[in-house]
């Protein structure tokens, strides 16, 4: 019978190694797939703008949070399955529910509700007076982006924005079809762009580089296609560009693209 016992033991033993070790690997697969995501040129937590910065200030705080409550729980969760009935009172039990399942819960959640509403003013502030505007117009399923230049002609173009690092610029935002969804992940926050509606983001990027914006609403078929390409460069890069862009087309490269057009659709 002890000899039964004994290798019942074992083997439950070997088991729960057998748990444990499986248990750790998965955490370390899923802990390296959740690292990944944090950098790179499409995401938020490794922001290049100033929107960014504060989304990504209030994430960490939010994830402190969670871990706060979580281990509330656990701890209480622990406390209840290892100690016996007889050492818990009625008022002790009450206290430690209250405290930990009602008290900490709030108080982490009111401070994070706070927080969080005391970026908007920041988020939606407009741009200064003088700023870049750039107007951009989603349409099913590419963007149209038009640079306003006070006393020029604007210069248009299409999937790509180009802003000057260091400088506060403003979109305004329209669809020309259904309800699209503005965002550069790495520069700032998400905004509606509704029919018959324009809206406005005021975007400060704070560092060059290359940037992927996407279509964060789903709006057809071609959906996850809708993406576009942001360059942050100097002022002196971004002046230079925008002048070269408002020039006019030259010949030859017309007659490519509209040759390739014709044989390839938009």
């Amino acid at each position: 019978m002890y000899r039964a016992t004994a290798v019942v033991h074992r083997a439950c033993g070997a088991d729960s190694q057998r748990t444990v070790r499986r248990l750790r690997q998965a955490a370390s697969v899923v802990g390296a797939i959740a690292f990944c995501g944090c950098s790179g040129r499409q995401s938020a937590l490794d922001p290049a703008g100033r929107g960014a910065e504060q989304i990504a200030e209030l994430t960490w705080w939010m994830t402190a949070g969670l871990v706060t409550i979580w281990c509330a729980v656990v701890a209480l969760t622990v406390l209840a399955v290892r100690s016996h009935p007889e050492t818990f009172t009625r008022r002790r039990a009450a206290s430690l529910i209250i405290g930990g399942g009602v008290v900490v819960p709030t108080v982490v959640l009111a401070v994070l509700l706070f927080f969080g509403l005391s970026l908007l003013p920041a988020q939606l502030a407009p741009a200064p007076e003088g700023s870049q505007v750039i107007h951009v117009i989603g349409e099913q399923w590419w963007w149209r982006v038009r640079y306003e230049r006070p006393g020029r002609e604007a210069v248009e173009l299409a999937n790509e924005i180009h802003l000057p690092v260091g400088e506060p610029v403003e979109f305004r935002l329209d669809s020309a079809d259904v309800i699209h969804a503005f965002w550069i992940p790495s520069l700032g926050g998400k905004i509606d762009m509704v029919p018959g509606r324009t809206n406005r983001l005021s975007l400060l990027p704070t560092r060059v580089g290359r940037f992927r914006g996407v279509c964060a609403e789903y709006c057809g078929g071609p959906h996850a296609l809708m993406a576009f390409e942001v360059v942050v460069e100097e002022q002196e890069d971004f002046d230079r560009w925008l002048e070269r862009q408002a020039e006019p087309a030259e010949e030859p490269a017309l007659e490519r693209g509209q040759r390739l057009f014709q044989a390839s659709g938009c």
